[in-house]
């Protein structure tokens, strides 16, 4: 381990971020589970003082003391309760952890990749050329990872893992700056393949099970990398006997 090049020790950091991500992500989504089973008994009641005439419930014209079920201080008088606290924010819950997922992801390469050049004798550009104005940032961190000569496809080759980050960073952009509001028509057409995911008018909906997918889909791409960078090690070793 004391002997073991950054640019691998990079790449199982990386790995173990992921698999931290899933781990966390399997525990947040028993928590809401058990959340919503057990809903009722979350709710609470503080009592408030109403005017009433007869005819609304009550015999005589007054005031009356009466109880309001609430959580945390948002009431049933103005919410759906249920339908906020299990539907709605859970969906938020998730849109923040895939946000964050791929944000880790993107430092993790960043990082991998600096200390892969350094190794191999190379320098990483984090910015684009002027040149580069039409692909991603991400899309020319990936061209100088080849360049590298990373063979970026996973052992399974049914997996297109360039078009798997490609969408996730499309999703993850539309939910940060567009709050999955309209996506265009490349989005679209990925919506409509991944069975996780859906629109509801206009703005993208999302299962549970799609973190989880996003995740794994990660979790290929880093392992992809290690063996990249063991190879680089074994080469080494073998460049020295």
């Amino acid at each position: 381990m004391l002997n073991m090049p950054d640019n691998v020790r990079e790449a199982l950091s990386f790995l173990g971020k992921i698999q931290l991500f899933e781990a966390f992500v399997d525990q947040q989504e028993k928590q809401i589970t058990e959340y919503s089973r057990n809903f009722d008994q979350y709710i609470e009641q503080y009592s408030v003082e109403k005017y009433a005439y007869p005819g609304m419930g009550k015999d005589e014209e007054g005031i009356y003391i009466d109880q309001v079920n609430h959580i945390s201080g948002i009431s049933e008088e103005d919410y759906d309760l249920q339908s906020i606290f299990t539907e709605l924010m859970p969906t938020y819950q998730r849109r923040s952890i895939l946000i964050t997922l791929f944000s880790t992801f993107e430092v993790a390469l960043k990082n991998l990749l600096f200390a892969h050049a350094e190794t191999i004798g190379r320098s990483f550009n984090v910015k684009k050329s002027k040149e580069q104005k039409n692909i991603s940032v991400l899309e020319h961190w990936l061209n100088q990872a080849m360049d590298f000569g990373m063979e970026l496809q996973p052992t399974d080759t049914s997996i297109d893992i360039f078009a798997d980050i490609h969408c996730l960073r499309l999703v993850r952009n539309s939910f940060v700056h567009d709050d999955g509001m309209k996506p265009n028509s490349e989005l679209k057409g990925y919506i409509q393949r991944n069975p996780h995911l859906n629109t509801n008018g206009s703005q993208i909906t999302m299962e549970s099970k799609y973190v989880i997918y996003a995740a794994s889909r990660l979790k290929i791409f880093a392992e992809t990398l290690i063996r990249e960078c063991l190879k680089t090690r074994s080469m080494k070793t073998t460049a020295t006997t």
